[in-house]
């Protein structure tokens, strides 16, 4: 899920990666020490570092908010398929079974026109795993570690696990304050420039919870005083349309069954 603090992260680390190209322990393209961080900075450190020649560029979440509103239902939505770790290979009559089951998992095993599923939850040993399908299955048993099926005839076999499925909960619309400190109006155009670009550069973010997000350049301002000392300061707003979400595992559907005027 995406909350205001993971917005504010988000927002710092693009401009992080954009004044530092090649890492923070390299030099930045504004030439000095900058510091990129969420939050407000601390009146004595950043006086500190302004007069070292050094600047902060703060993230800061405004206090104004709109909801938006969403359709009813609020759906689930697959965003991940789960990957068996559970192999099941069929080699004729006999079946053999590989990896181990760390999620729980389902298991079809059709022997002509007969169908035989089975849940194994995770954790399950995979001689577990064949003494149940010996136990199940028609005329099978446990041969050298392989399950083996007498005249089955035709063999398949499907497995399935949990996947990962989200949903929106809410929507809303919040600003974003994104300032900087520098100790020169150079400084200050120079950083201020790059944070715009940057941030007006792609409209639809990534906050990493698999649901669209936006954000928009909405005004911006400028300062040269800051409490007791002297700062060259602009401020950028930023207005990010995101969402709280819900992650859940859903297990993949391996059959489907439905009836027929009643039958």
């Amino acid at each position: 899920m995406a909350d205001v603090s993971d917005v504010s992260q988000f927002i710092a680390q693009r401009v992080a990666a954009s004044l530092y190209p090649d890492g923070e322990s390299e030099t930045s393209l504004a030439g000095v020490p900058v510091k990129i961080y969420p939050g407000w900075p601390v009146p004595d450190a950043l006086q500190r570092d302004i007069e070292a020649g050094a600047a902060h560029v703060t993230v800061w979440p405004l206090p104004s908010e709109r909801k938006v509103s969403t359709g009813l239902g609020r759906p689930f939505r697959t965003v991940a398929k789960g990957k068996p770790t559970l192999q099941v290979n069929v080699n004729g009559s006999i079946i053999t079974l590989s990896g181990e089951v760390t999620a729980d998992t389902n298991v079809q095993i059709a022997l002509g026109s007969k169908v035989f599923r089975f849940h194994f939850p995770a954790g399950i040993t995979l001689s577990s795993v064949k003494a149940r399908l010996s136990e199940t299955l028609p005329l099978a048993s446990v041969i050298f570690g392989r399950v083996v099926v007498l005249s089955a005839g035709h063999i398949t076999a499907t497995v399935t696990t949990a996947g990962t499925v989200v949903r929106e909960l809410r929507r809303q619309v919040k600003e974003f304050q994104v300032t900087v400190w520098a100790p020169m109006p150079v400084l200050r155009n120079r950083i201020g420039t790059l944070v715009d670009v940057t941030l007006s550069e792609q409209h639809h973010i990534d906050l990493g919870d698999h649901v669209p997000a936006q954000m928009l350049y909405a005004r911006q301002s400028e300062s040269d005083t800051g409490g007791n000392f002297h700062v060259y300061r602009r401020d950028l707003i930023f207005s990010v349309n995101f969402a709280l979400t819900q992650h859940s595992t859903a297990s993949e559907v391996i059959a489907t069954a439905f009836s027929l005027n009643s039958h």
